[in-house]
């Protein structure tokens, strides 16, 4: 349809963006559009081209200014997270872009060092070993590293 916005969702491998969020609201106004395979600089150019908005699943697609400058249509960026470390701001400042994030104000999203966290206290519990021996019956098999 004419005059419709397009909608792109990046990074999508797993399948899940439109399982995850409510997207009816999005639906009514524009097309959307998912891509579950990463897209390289020079196919992204000539690809998202049409998109008014892109939404980044990861910060795998790295957004620098001469992304930027071949969508000329691009009216926003979503990004996942506080940070995209590989968008350049200022190009999309200059360029009229909206750069927004999914946290709110005050909101504290550290998903890599919590997840770090988690692994090291998994590893030195050994969750993964006694989450499985429970699934066989057995009860716990051994404690953690710090009590050795």
């Amino acid at each position: 349809m004419a005059g419709r916005m397009k909608v792109a969702i990046l990074d999508d491998y797993q399948g899940i963006a439109l399982k995850v969020a409510d997207w009816s609201k999005v639906k009514e106004k524009a097309d959307i559009d998912i891509f579950d395979r990463h897209l390289s600089k020079e196919e992204a150019k000539t690809v998202l081209k049409p998109y008014d908005v892109l939404c980044h699943l990861r910060e795998r697609m790295a957004m620098p200014r001469d992304l930027f400058e071949a969508l000329p249509n691009l009216k926003m960026c979503a990004i996942v997270g506080v940070e995209h470390r590989t968008l350049d701001k200022k190009a999309a400042s200059e360029r009229g872009v909206l750069v927004c994030n999914d946290m709110r104000p005050g909101g504290g999203g550290h998903g890599t060092p919590e997840l770090a966290w988690g692994l090291m206290l998994a590893a030195a519990r050994g969750i993964a070993i006694e989450h499985e021996g429970m699934r066989q019956g057995k009860w716990q098999g051994k404690i953690g590293r710090a009590h050795v």
